[in-house]
């Protein structure tokens, strides 16, 4: 814990490394489980305060991740591998390829050798998983190296996802390795980039057609960030993959919803909404567009009826989104498929909007987060300007709804005073 505190007078002090670094890789030698943690913590902090003067150490790493790697608690594993990463952002960016690409490689190799047995115990898919979790560590420190890959990575993208391809194929029904395997892949879009997108029409049919048979929320998650890194890409391929798994995830999510309480399925809703955000932004015909929006807007809805503040937030922004979207004030110079978003987003809001005012007055004065009360008076302005006659229907009967402990008789005169003016 010492040389912890000290990392930062190391880095001025470099001649004292190769002593402290013998020194940590001892600790992990010891049966005391706390000295093997605090060796964890000072190799991290060492390598990222002194990462410049390690780079000649990398070979001497890597021979001790191979040798006892596999010794280690996960913990300190993460904190090693973390600590690996902070070395190879400070390598000039060819050596800092092939240093991630050979770090990296160990762990896919070990997946893949899980992944090609008939079938692995769950011992082996817990490694597994831990693999995945240090390939995430390492991706999350290193980030991206920009726009243009080193030579060593430009192929790797293809090699790693055939391996994590396989691994949903024939286990991603197992949800700890959902998990993992969805945040890797997320990783990996972010350090790959545009590489990755040739890969992106064959990762959304998988992770789609894996959320079907699954039901894993993750999978869901997963293709929101397929379309925030590639949404706006002119590829056909890629196109017609993103309309086709919004469908099928939306009538998977929609089939959920009829046989469970929304409440018993929070982060399915939370991450139902944020791919909808997502298409929207970067790819709206195929929402309003879609003969699913109708049951997309009601699932909005339910999230309205969830005490969740990370479900309340993206549903109130994604209703803003729908009612405050610039088809719903024509003009000229507006694409002639405006029209029909605007006819759309009036017919699912006129049809809903009695439980639509209802659920927002409810919620404002229950369980809504104080400061959403902008939001939801933001949404009573876009109702004003574009259904001010139906909301005049909507709104009496609506606040009577209200329980009269949480708006009083009195309050509810004053309210509906106060919103027909």
């Amino acid at each position: 814990m010492v040389i912890s505190r000290y990392t930062e007078w190391t880095d001025r002090h470099p001649t004292y490394i190769p002593f402290q670094l013998t020194y940590i890789s001892a600790g992990f030698d010891d049966p005391d489980q706390e000295v093997a943690a605090a060796s964890g913590q000072a190799m991290k902090y060492m390598c990222k305060d002194c990462r410049q003067h390690l780079v000649p150490y990398i070979p001497q790493l890597h021979t001790f991740v191979q040798s006892m790697g596999s010794k280690l608690l996960q913990d300190d594993r993460l904190q090693v591998y973390e600590a690996i990463a902070y070395v190879i952002t400070s390598m000039p960016m060819e050596d800092a390829g092939q240093t991630l690409r050979l770090f990296s490689l160990d762990l896919v190799t070990h997946i893949h050798g899980i992944v090609s047995k008939p079938a692995a115990e769950k011992e082996e898919l817990t490694n597994v998983a831990d693999a995945l979790e240090l390939l995430e560590t390492m991706l999350a420190v290193v980030q991206s190296f920009g726009e243009e890959l080193p030579a060593a990575c430009k192929d790797t993208a293809a090699e790693v996802y055939a391996v994590l391809d396989a691994l949903i194929a024939k286990y991603g029904n197992v949800y700890f390795i959902s998990e993992r395997v969805c945040r890797v892949l997320k990783q990996g879009m972010q350090f790959f980039g545009n590489t990755g997108a040739a890969l992106a029409p064959s990762l959304l049919r998988r992770v789609g057609g894996a959320y079907q048979s699954t039901g894993f929320s993750s999978f869901l998650w997963l293709q929101g960030k397929v379309v925030a890194y590639y949404g706006t890409s002119t590829d056909p391929a890629l196109q017609l993959a993103l309309k086709e798994t919004l469908e099928q995830s939306s009538a998977q999510t929609f089939a959920v919803l009829k046989v469970q309480a929304p409440s018993d399925i929070p982060d399915v809703i939370e991450d139902y909404l944020h791919l909808i955000i997502q298409m929207l932004t970067f790819c709206p015909d195929y929402v309003l567009l879609s003969p699913s929006f109708p049951p997309s807007f009601q699932a909005v809805l339910t999230a309205l009826t969830l005490v969740h503040p990370d479900i309340i937030y993206p549903a109130l922004d994604l209703l803003w989104m729908i009612l405050g979207h610039e088809s719903m004030t024509p003009s000229a110079s507006q694409p002639a498929k405006y029209a029909q978003y605007a006819a759309t987003i009036r017919q699912a809001v006129s049809a809903n909007g009695f439980q639509f005012v209802g659920l927002l007055l409810t919620g404002l004065v229950t369980t809504f987060p104080e400061d959403s009360v902008h939001l939801v008076a933001s949404l009573f302005r876009l109702l004003a300007g574009g259904w001010r006659a139906e909301l005049a229907t909507w709104l009496p009967p609506a606040v009577q709804q209200i329980p009269a402990a949480s708006l009083p008789a009195e309050a509810r005169a004053k309210f509906l005073t106060d919103m027909g003016k």
